[in-house]
């Protein structure tokens, strides 16, 4: 079995993380936003000054990133992307069932968003999310405590 680890990002990271975004999902920000490069380049920027992230290793190669930010009373997922050729392959269920166990362990409930489209929403209920509400852009969910 392929060891799944993640690590804090490095600056020498910062180049990977964006790439990973635009591969994941880059045509589902297409479709909903229109991708530009020069707006991603400056939401990446904001979000890397706003919280570092943990970037997925597979066998120690860099196959995706996420980032589990604590607030007060609940953990906020984010920032997930796996390399396509990687998802479908239990590394996501993998990341989210290790940051949910964080979350239980701590009496937190975890929040999260996704783009409308995604196909990712069907994890995130096999892992006991709720749909909370949407926008024309974004679902939103919550997994609270048992």
């Amino acid at each position: 079995m392929k060891a799944i680890k993640h690590r804090l990002a490095t600056i020498e990271d910062y180049e990977f993380l964006l790439e990973v975004k635009k591969q994941a999902e880059g045509k589902l920000v297409e479709a909903v936003f229109g991708w530009d490069d020069d707006v991603q380049t400056r939401i990446h920027r904001a979000e890397w000054e706003d919280a570092i992230p943990q970037v997925i290793e597979l066998d120690g190669e860099r196959i995706g990133s996420f980032l589990l930010q604590k607030y007060d009373d609940h953990y906020y997922f984010r920032r997930f992307f796996v390399w396509p050729e990687c998802q479908g392959k239990g590394i996501g269920s993998s990341i989210l069932r290790e940051c949910l166990n964080k979350a239980d362990s701590e009496g937190l409930p975890v929040k999260l968003s996704y783009l409308q489209g995604n196909r990712v929403s069907a994890l995130y209920q096999r892992f006991g999310f709720k749909y909370v509400n949407e926008d024309e852009h974004f679902v939103y969910m919550v997994r609270d405590l048992d």
